[in-house]
């Protein structure tokens, strides 16, 4: 997860240098988009559940079985909320470039 972050705010980091854009107005953006949003949401849950998960193992092995049955609902919740960004950030980048002319 951090590795994705930090891409991220890299790539982020370069197109404000590149733009002129400052680079909190890019994170903004980023993050207020509709596919933003279910971005944000996707990769959160798999963060939480992962953490909880890690607990469950280190600590609290007799509540293994049950989180695990979780475990994969939310990994299939998380894919559908990243494959449903995806599809949306898609559709607006191919109308974005069919507006430019692109």
């Amino acid at each position: 997860m951090g590795y994705v972050i930090f891409h991220t705010g890299r790539y982020l980091g370069w197109i404000s240098a590149q733009t002129g854009i400052p680079a909190i107005l890019s994170i903004f953006f980023t993050v207020v988009t509709v596919y933003g949003v279910l971005e944000f949401m996707g990769y959160g849950l798999a963060t939480t559940e992962s953490l909880t998960i890690s607990y469950q193992i280190l600590r609290a092995r007799h509540l293994l079985r049950k989180e695990v049955k979780f475990l994969l609902i939310v990994v299939a919740l998380s894919a559908a909320l990243l494959l449903a960004a995806a599809f949306i950030e898609g559709a607006l980048i191919h109308a974005l470039e069919r507006l430019s002319g692109l």
